[in-house]
């Protein structure tokens, strides 16, 4: 499977069950495509994805694409039997201990475990960036989605594709 994420402004770092399985640091306009281990992914049951994008100026977030998670069997899939959107709202929230330190290697990497309880986060659509949803926020930003990866994708080859990132403004 691979999974699409949108466009994210300017790096990310992308975990999935609490496992990292990519990211791209300061590289604007590349896409973003990460594959699934097959170990990680609880077919039949809820999953957690979990991005963090950490924005140095201007525009941030995940700001432009279509994303989804698909079987590689059928790579260009938009169908339920081979694709699942990721398109709905995702819980969002600042990290601002990485922010007010000035240094972005103080992330809260726990905020990738499928544990925490991320009820108590706002919530914001993906294809939107911050600055446009009232957050004047140069930092470290977290998003989660939790999603259901159907019982026929067991032992399935997946991943997920985050779009690119364009910090250039």
């Amino acid at each position: 499977m691979a999974i699409i994420l949108p466009v994210a402004d300017d790096s990310d770092e992308t975990y999935f069950n609490g496992k990292k399985i990519g990211g791209i640091s300061n590289i604007a306009k590349i896409v973003r495509s990460y594959g699934i281990r097959k170990e990680f992914v609880k077919a039949g049951q809820e999953n957690l994805i979990a991005v963090m994008v950490t924005d140095i100026k201007k525009d941030g977030g995940l700001i432009a694409g279509k994303p989804r998670i698909i079987r590689f069997e059928n790579i260009v899939a938009t169908d339920t039997d081979t694709c699942v959107s990721l398109e709905k709202y995702w819980r969002f929230r600042l990290d601002l201990n990485a922010t007010r330190t000035g240094s972005f290697e103080t992330w809260n990497t726990n905020w990738a475990a499928i544990d925490l309880n991320d009820r108590e986060w706002g919530v914001i659509k993906p294809v939107s960036n911050w600055e446009s949803l009232g957050y004047n926020y140069d930092g470290v930003a977290w998003y989660r989605q939790h999603i259901f990866i159907p019982e026929s994708w067991r032992n399935s080859q997946i991943g997920m594709r985050l779009g690119t990132a364009d910090d250039a403004g």
